[in-house]
């Protein structure tokens, strides 16, 4: 399970040597829902093969988050979203 919190979502694949799927899942997901201005991170969970559990949560409150965004998302080996349940809206 990866998560990436708000203050390195940016720097995170420049730092890294080989950013991982993961990693290039959450700027993908990000790049076309947009970013919340309560964002706090996302999550991914491999399910199985090429499929993941994603979700995107941010600031309920000064003392926790919920989840605003879940998907069901198939990428490729590099990464890039091929298919998502439901579709990924840009919203932000």
């Amino acid at each position: 399970m990866l998560t990436m919190q708000a203050e390195n979502l940016e720097a995170e694949p420049l730092q890294q040597e080989s950013p991982t799927v993961e990693t290039w899942i959450i700027q993908d997901v990000l790049l076309r829902l947009g970013r919340p201005d309560d964002f706090h991170r996302v999550q991914v969970k491999p399910v199985f093969g090429n499929k993941y559990r994603v979700n995107v949560y941010v600031r309920a409150d000064a003392t926790s988050y919920r989840v605003a965004h879940s998907y069901f998302l198939e990428a490729d080996d590099k990464g890039h979203v091929l298919a998502s349940s439901p579709a990924i809206i840009r919203t932000y």
